[in-house]
């Protein structure tokens, strides 16, 4: 039911109706904001049938809560690699162990890179700072570089969720505490920037039409705006996690292929990065 009240704040809605019977009128889409209700819905449960070969439970527990432990820990440490370039992350994948290194500017110091690796829990136990330059040369190899630990190793477990509510009334969380992710993508921190940015649009926008800032109907369309684009991120590196603990050789094949062809592939793999 709509309410129509000066007590909350205005929400530009568009409806898209079909008009061919004027007697019984169908509702088509419903347009929040610029937001497409059909659109998004559509894309987002078509993906998730045809990946479950049109099993309609699937959706429906698609559509719970996510939460999901990886049975993996995040190693991470600072390295100095002289051989390799000091403006470049690069990532590495081994088995079932994803090795990233990103540019680490701290003063003067050069080629120095902040490293998360992740791994299994079994490797994870075993690693240590006695050990670790012999747990590396397997990316020494790979990188053709020496890999230099200076400083101590930090670890956390790795999982995922996703709240079904960001909001209630007076309260949103945003990054971490509503949504968590594989960082093999490095998408965590870029999710929570744009959940930051929105919800303060939102503020902003409260504060200029002299409303509560603190009113559900205001919150809930910052969760509006983030959240199926934030479970779409969440489920697609869930996907490309998956991709990459497979121990078919026939899959691994595929997909170390696909990656040398958007490497090589100057477009594909502009693409990638800025949507990265």
């Amino acid at each position: 039911v709509l309410v129509a009240t000066s007590n909350r704040p205005e929400v530009k809605i568009d409806w898209r109706i079909y008009t061919k019977n004027p007697v019984n009128p169908l509702i088509r889409d419903l347009i929040i904001e610029g937001l497409s209700l059909a659109r998004t819905q559509k894309e987002e449960f078509a993906s998730i049938l045809n990946s479950n070969d049109g099993e309609i439970n699937a959706l429906f527990k698609a559509l719970e809560n996510f939460s999901k432990d990886y049975e993996q820990v995040a190693k991470t440490f600072l390295v100095k690699i002289p051989e390799l370039n000091p403006d470049e992350a690069i990532q590495v994948f081994h088995e079932k162990e994803i090795f990233a290194l990103m540019p680490y500017k701290n003063g003067a110091e050069m080629n120095q890179f902040s490293v998360v690796w992740s791994m299994p829990k079994e490797l994870a136990l075993d690693l240590s700072l006695d050990n670790l330059s012999t747990h590396l040369q397997k990316f020494e190899k790979k990188l053709s570089c020496k890999i230099q630990a200076t400083s101590e190793l930090l670890s956390f477990p790795l999982s995922a969720h996703h709240l079904d509510e960001y909001c209630d009334q007076g309260v949103c969380v945003i990054a971490d505490a509503a949504h968590s992710i594989h960082p093999l993508a490095g998408q965590g921190i870029n999710l929570g920037i744009s959940d930051a940015i929105i919800l303060a649009e939102e503020i902003e926008r409260a504060i200029n039409a002299e409303k509560d800032i603190g009113q559900l109907a205001l919150l809930k369309k910052y969760e509006l705006r983030r959240k199926t684009l934030n479970a779409s991120m969440i489920k697609g590196v869930d996907f490309l996690f998956n991709l990459f603990q497979q121990d078919n050789p026939y899959l691994r094949l595929g997909r170390n292929s696909g990656l040398k062809v958007v490497d090589k592939l100057s477009f594909l793999k502009k693409n990638f990065i800025l949507h990265a």
